[in-house]
């Protein structure tokens, strides 16, 4: 079956129900700026999540858009041809869309200023469809008008095609109206990457130990080896193997190999063992031990007192910092994740506790870049606000959320400029 006809060839095309017209004439133009605007909204509802709300109310959306295509398509002779709710748009059709459009406003509010597309992939995308939609009108409107011979009457065409059902912001004749932004966001199918509960951005757990004993039972032991003493601090380490590895034992290096105590991941140390260069070594032992889901680091043992707390700290602290990663909007890799390190060295509970505040620190700051890397349509001012006050009840802190009218009153200029490219409202939390 061939799909052309060559009918078309002398510059024009066939109407619904018959008739040629010319190619560039108002209805092929009226029923064409429908076609794309359906199109438009097939781009949207192609992000959407399956079978979900907003895709639902699309795929109804563009069904009726054919609707409409069919009726601008037909010639004045030929309209007693169509058909009510197949080839005519139909007033129940428009009451039925706009209980929708009621239905939704109920649960979110409007937007009262103008908004700045790209809140999501999703609203810019409804938002590029809202504004074909909003040309589609203007074209089907002087269509009708022609036909007519006068002005348009309202119904049924005008409520049928009327984008603001679907979109275009509060409007000064249709309040109440949502735009697509306002419709999208609500059902997008990218959430806010932690919206419920404290953000848990480390993905490891770190502990401390006094000594490597046989009951501990990891994956992985690194070893801390300082520069020029690879043989007392790795017994049996071929040191050819260190050679043609390029391993020294400066800062942070990293060798897998074997030792008279087995395999064993060493680390560099540098020559004289400072506190401040355990974050670094904690952090390439981490990316050196993803294969493994737990590792030990024995890399304490040439500090003493304060300096072997600071040491610990600042190990866990890198060994929970090597381990993170911004992966929100990305398949998880493939293959094993490091899930464990245990710190390993005496000093009891002054270790322990050194050990614990890296992890913490760690955490804060692995929160402090998911803040960072997470879209703004994602972190609105409301889900930023949410995750202040959790985080507060978490840690027996009291957080205030000051809404609107008390940023306004304590004059937060800036904030205020800012929100006003969104739809939704600022929050913030002194």
């Amino acid at each position: 079956m061939k799909i052309y006809t060559r009918k078309g060839d002398d510059g024009t095309t066939g109407l619904y129900g018959g008739g040629r017209v010319p190619k560039d004439s108002a209805a092929p133009e009226a029923y064409g700026t429908v076609d794309e605007a359906q199109a438009a909204l097939g781009v949207a509802r192609a992000s959407c999540e399956r079978g979900g709300e907003l895709d639902a109310l699309l795929v109804g959306l563009e069904r009726d858009l054919w609707v409409l295509m069919a009726e601008l398509a037909t010639d004045a002779g030929n309209a007693h041809k169509l058909v009510d709710g197949t080839s005519r748009v139909t007033g129940a059709m428009v009451e039925a869309l706009e209980a929708r459009i009621d239905e939704v406003s109920d649960r979110f509010e409007p937007p009262t200023e103008f908004v700045v597309p790209g809140e999501s992939v999703v609203s810019a995308q409804l938002d590029v469809a809202r504004t074909v939609i909003r040309r589609a009108e203007r074209v089907a409107v002087r269509r009708r008008a022609r036909l007519a011979g006068g002005a348009l009457p309202q119904p049924p065409l005008g409520p049928g095609l009327d984008p603001r059902p679907l979109a275009g912001g509060p409007l000064a004749d249709h309040p109440g109206r949502l735009s697509p932004v306002l419709i999208a966001s609500p059902f997008s199918s990218y959430p806010p990457p932690h919206p419920q509960g404290a953000p848990m951005p480390i993905p490891i757990s770190v502990d401390h130990v006094a000594a490597l004993t046989d009951d501990l039972e990891v994956d992985l032991v690194a070893v801390g080896v300082r520069q020029g003493h690879l043989d007392d601090d790795a017994p049996g380490l071929d040191a050819g193997v260190a050679t043609i590895a390029g391993f020294e034992g400066k800062v942070a290096q990293t060798l897998l190999t074997t030792t008279d105590a087995g395999v064993r991941l060493l680390v560099g140390l540098g020559e004289d063992p400072d506190p401040k260069d355990y974050r670094k070594v904690g952090a390439a032992v981490s990316k050196a031990a993803v294969k493994g889901r737990s590792v030990a680091v024995d890399a304490l043992a040439d500090l003493d007192g304060t300096d072997r707390a600071a040491a610990a700290e600042a190990l866990a602290e890198g060994l929970a910092l090597g381990a993170y990663g911004f992966a929100d909007y990305k398949d998880p890799a493939p293959g094993t994740a490091l899930e464990a390190a245990t710190v390993v060295g005496k000093g009891g509970k002054r270790v322990t506790d050194a050990v614990a505040r890296g992890l913490a620190v760690a955490t804060a700051v692995g929160l402090a870049r998911d803040l960072v890397n997470t879209p703004g349509g994602d972190l609105t001012p409301p889900v930023f606000a949410d995750q202040a006050v959790e985080l507060g009840q978490e840690f027996g802190l009291e957080v205030e959320v000051l809404e609107l009218d008390a940023i306004r009153e304590h004059n937060m200029g800036g904030l205020l400029g800012v929100a006003r490219g969104s739809y939704q409202g600022p929050a913030s939390s002194p």
